[in-house]
């Protein structure tokens, strides 16, 4: 979780208040907690890909529509 803050500019409770909703809507834990650590469940494994690809392309219209700089594809 402090990884995460670190990257999302929150705090660790910042992102453990964002997980809990989502474990809850799912009605599935996310993560195992161990002491300090936690660990992805299997549930968390199969969904990442397809979370990390609608993200990355919502990412990739907001910076189209803002006109921010966006990484160049294909050959350069």
């Amino acid at each position: 979780m402090t990884a995460a803050a670190d990257v999302l500019h929150l705090t660790q409770s910042g992102v453990s208040q964002h997980i809990k909703p989502l474990e809850k809507e799912l009605h599935q834990q996310l993560f195992t907690r161990t002491g300090r650590r936690i660990i992805p469940t299997p549930l968390a494994l199969e969904i990442y890909p397809d979370l990390e690809a609608a993200f990355s392309k919502v990412q990739k219209r907001l910076a189209q529509a803002t006109g921010a700089e966006i990484e160049p594809e294909g050959v350069v």
